[in-house]
């Protein structure tokens, strides 16, 4: 199987090259592009709606009688685990990162403010250590 993975995987890295080609395409789409927006989110949800809901989805399919449960359920879970993805993305992720850059300036420019107000002491021979 390791070996179909490595041989499939240079035509696709060759199909790329071609802008209109159909997995370049693909891969450019909408929907690729805020899967991988979104990816980390998805990461992280996932697991936790599939330990909290497939169990009791499968237990609910089964006693309606319906065939591959445990594949339908996870199939229905994909929706509910893209939605939570996309809120935590945009509701704690976004906010974070916004928060972080916010914090990361300031601390730049205070570090830029120190390095100035040193070298300044430096030129006019005073120390502020004192």
């Amino acid at each position: 199987m390791d070996v179909l993975v490595v041989v499939l995987f240079v035509p696709l890295i060759l199909s790329l090259t071609n802008r209109q080609s159909i997995s370049a395409r693909f891969l450019s789409s909408s929907v690729v592009h805020w899967l991988g927006v979104i990816s980390f989110s998805i990461y992280l949800v996932h697991k936790l709606v599939a330990d909290m809901c497939q169990p009791l989805l499968v237990l609910w399919l089964g006693r309606h009688g319906i065939n591959h449960a445990a594949f339908l359920a996870g199939l229905a879970l994909i929706i509910p685990s893209l939605a939570i993805s996309a809120a935590c993305f945009a509701w704690i992720e976004q906010p974070s990162r916004r928060l972080s850059r916010k914090l990361l300036d300031v601390n730049v420019k205070r570090n830029d403010q120190a390095k100035t107000l040193t070298e300044a002491e430096a030129l006019c021979g005073v120390s502020s250590s004192n």
